[in-house]
């Protein structure tokens, strides 16, 4: 990571931790569904930037039922698009 982005991230995890007091690590994410289809389509290693954006802090990655449902009809539609 870049040195402005990493002191940009420093300073908003800094600020959380001083300001709300309630969120620490393990940090939650909830991925969403549109979100996952575009770091496929780009090849982006999610935890690799989840790591360096909370600065190696611990965190755990949550996707939800809705979302699943998302994708599962999202592929089947692709699915159907490159059979014709």
């Amino acid at each position: 990571m870049r040195h402005g982005r990493a002191k940009a991230s420093r300073r908003t995890l800094q600020f959380y931790r001083l300001n709300a007091p309630h969120l620490k690590p393990p940090y939650k994410i909830l991925l969403d569904g549109t979100f996952l289809v575009s770091s496929i389509r780009n090849k982006v290693p999610l935890f690799e930037r989840f790591a360096k954006t909370l600065q190696n802090e611990l965190f755990t990655c949550y996707v939800a039922r809705s979302t699943l449902a998302e994708l599962d009809k999202l592929s089947k539609s692709a699915a159907a698009a490159t059979s014709d």
